[in-house]
């Protein structure tokens, strides 16, 4: 039941110009635009003042990025989409989810293969999964970076906020299984986080494997019972890197 407002983009394009050069003063080096507007939605403007088409919006909102980069070194947008990724350094949070649509045969992370290798993206917040190993392995299979987004309060403090998904930011509560975590996906990708996706396929229900530039392979195993072809051995719930032929 919440009102939400949605800026005229001919409008917004004017403000942040106007704004670039006090976020120069301040010392900025980038934006960061958040994922609920500009590079993630585009909407049709009715406003006869600033009429704009789907079209006219995915040009303003490029031209605001390319602006952004020439005038402060770098810009980034949550959940950004394609019409904006050229211009970009970082994506976080990028949709690594597929619509459940009842025609959907099979999820295939196009978006990463095409991205791997040339733009950094992370996944979701890992302390604010809903399926915790499940996404966790997505995100190796995936070949994104981790992330985190904490808070230095008791978590109960935030019981009255408006937000729902902010439910557990104590970093305290975090530290001993992000420390785990970040070195097993650092085992995983620390060593392909430069080089592009070669290969993505599955090689037996809930097994998937991705292979990038060098022949680094990357197995990723759903299932709850452990994956076995010839020499290769994969946990259930788990992953199993090869470098160089050796398991690991």
């Amino acid at each position: 039941g919440e009102d939400t407002w949605l800026v005229s983009p001919r409008f917004y394009s004017k403000v942040i110009a106007s704004d670039l050069d006090e976020y120069k003063k301040l010392g900025a080096d980038g934006i960061l635009y958040d994922g609920s507007g500009i590079g993630y939605q585009l909407n049709t403007d009715f406003n006869n003042r600033y009429a704009a088409s789907r079209t006219d919006v995915a040009n303003i909102q490029r031209d605001i990025f390319k602006r952004t980069k020439e005038e402060l070194g770098a810009v980034t947008a949550v959940k950004a989409n394609a019409y904006v990724w050229q211009d970009l350094k970082h994506i976080p949070r990028l949709m690594d989810d597929y619509s459940y649509d009842v025609f959907v045969d099979e999820a295939v992370p196009f978006n990463q293969i095409v991205l791997h290798g040339s733009v950094t993206y992370t996944s979701e917040w890992a302390n604010v999964r809903q399926e915790s190993r499940t996404e966790y392995l997505r995100s190796i299979e995936y070949g994104a970076y981790p992330t985190y987004v904490f808070a230095s309060a008791p978590s109960d403090k935030l019981r009255h906020s408006y937000s729902i998904w902010y439910y557990s930011l104590d970093y305290r509560d975090w530290l001993d299984s992000l420390t785990d975590e970040y070195a097993k996906v650092n085992e995983a990708l620390g060593d392909v986080q430069g080089k592009r996706i070669m290969g993505h396929r599955t090689l037996a229900p809930n097994v998937k494997e991705t292979t990038y530039e060098g022949g680094q392979r990357v197995i990723v195993n759903y299932g709850s019972s452990e994956f076995v072809q010839g020499d290769l051995h994969v946990p259930a719930q788990d992953f199993t890197v090869i470098k160089g032929g050796a398991g690991r």
